[in-house]
């Protein structure tokens, strides 16, 4: 009888119904979601001064106990051996936006100690006490140099991650001083039970593969699998400055290990050397995806100049579970004919949706 009032309420909502799919209301759904970032390199924040602090503030999207902070750093040069770093999760100023220098709760604050050879590592520490939030919050992450002793070390930051929330702010000088649009650093939250919150993703590497018809291989995209059954309509993908001019390629769907493709879309190229962005490519292929089952999303470079696709590595397999999608999408190749996987990469491609199964669509947004 429920599932019997639900056709009835969709019916008369003017939801259009297709084969058990719901119409997806402005066309279209992207799985995975956007990636964190379409350039093709991290941006390093730098904190070299005394007592220098950066921050990270942000929204929280979960409610829980958050007991353990990650991040990475890159080129690090510490005067002490070790260096104490003093990571909190604290309160914002909401007329300012800037930290407060006040912890959210009693002891939500870890030391990390930092020496000469962490270069390109991840650092984590787990909170004296847990830092109680709840969805909606607004908090910062703050990591902050001793008085004496400092470190010349670097926080690795998405180039350009998004315009608004979250956002990275730096005091090397005394005052806050909040990064240029879109650069905020990649840490990843760890809550009481194991659940992980990213902001930024949690990628050591923000890269991008160039490639061509003659490149070893010359084929790269997603393998994934879908939490909802979803009607297929196309491919999306991200490149940042790199596609050359007059270079072609082509977009395709596989479906578990075949190597012939599903569906392909028409030739890609651009007449003048393209900016970084995302593109999308429709394909009039009429293809159901279901969860359990295996696809893959490429794309395939058809002439002798280089074609680009993003790519994000994650520090660790363990990682991926909070990369856009989940651990089930990764790194796929195709090379004379064999696929080969790569658990701890993601590229930034995917699938468009138009239609999704009854009611996830809302569970979905």
């Amino acid at each position: 009888m429920k599932i019997i009032h639900t056709i009835i309420l969709l019916a008369l909502a003017g939801v259009p119904m297709v084969g058990g799919l719901t119409d997806i209301p402005g066309g279209y759904f992207l799985f995975p979601p956007v990636a964190t970032s379409t350039n093709a390199a991290a941006s390093n924040i730098t904190m070299s001064a005394a007592g220098s602090r950066f921050a990270m503030v942000a929204i929280s999207f979960a409610t829980g106990s958050i007991n353990k902070v990650y991040f990475y750093t890159s080129t690090t040069t510490s005067t002490a051996s070790p260096t104490t770093l003093d990571v909190r999760v604290e309160t914002v100023d909401t007329s300012t936006g800037n930290p407060t220098g006040i912890l959210f709760g009693a002891n939500t604050n870890c030391s990390v100690p930092l020496v000469d050879t962490d270069d390109n590592v991840e650092k984590s520490c787990t909170l004296t006490a847990n830092a109680n939030i709840t969805t909606g919050d607004l908090f910062a992450v703050v990591i902050a140099q001793p008085g004496t002793g400092q470190a010349n070390f670097q926080v690795k930051a998405a180039g350009d991650l998004m315009v608004g929330i979250p956002y990275g702010t730096l005091d090397n000088t005394g005052s806050w001083v909040r990064q240029s649009p879109g650069r905020a650093p990649l840490f990843t939250l760890e809550f009481a039970g194991g659940r992980l919150m990213n902001y930024g993703g949690p990628w050591a590497t923000i890269a991008a593969d160039t490639f061509n018809s003659g490149t070893n291989p010359a084929e790269r995209g997603n393998r994934l699998t879908v939490p909802v059954p979803m009607r297929f309509r196309g491919v999306y993908f991200a490149h940042s400055s790199s596609w050359t001019a007059g270079s072609t390629g082509v977009l395709q769907i596989y479906e578990g290990n075949s190597t012939t493709p599903t569906c392909s879309s028409g030739t890609l190229h651009t007449a003048t050397t393209s900016t970084l962005g995302w593109r999308m490519a429709p394909m009039n292929c009429s293809l159901v995806l279901y969860p359990g089952n295996i696809y893959r999303v490429t794309l395939r470079a058809t002439s002798g100049t280089n074609v680009e696709l993003g790519r994000r590595v994650a520090g660790n397999v363990d990682r991926m579970v909070s990369a856009p999608g989940g651990a089930t999408v990764y790194r796929t190749t195709l090379n004379a004919g064999v696929w080969t996987d790569t658990t701890t990469e993601q590229f930034a491609i995917g699938i468009i949706a138009e239609a999704l199964e009854n009611g996830a669509y809302g569970r979905a947004r």
